[in-house]
């Protein structure tokens, strides 16, 4: 006699266990850099918002960036900004020799 499709070959279905809801707390709001007095920073703190002056040697341990506000549409401050660019000299007011 057929059976109704219990048999003890047919394999055996384990429940997929519920996924475990893990609470994840909320990360902590990032908390700005206060820049020391001076300014100077190091590379790890550069953003579109510090002077990107180096000042020093890259190779010394107390190499750093000015660090203070840059100028609008330059990436150094108003003073390092006025010591890159140089206004061209004409030509003819130069004296050679």
């Amino acid at each position: 006699m057929p059976s109704a499709g219990n048999t003890a070959l047919k394999a055996f279905r384990h429940a997929e266990p519920a996924p475990r809801q893990i609470s994840i707390p909320e990360p902590a709001p990032l908390r700005l850099v206060d820049l020391p007095k001076d300014g100077r920073i190091t590379i790890l703190h550069l953003s579109d918002k510090t002077c990107k002056w180096p000042i020093g040697d890259p190779g010394h341990e107390d190499f750093c960036f000015c660090g203070h506000k840059p100028r609008d549409g330059s990436p150094y401050c108003e003073y390092h900004a006025r010591a890159a660019y140089q206004p061209l000299q004409d030509r003819r007011q130069r004296r050679f020799g």
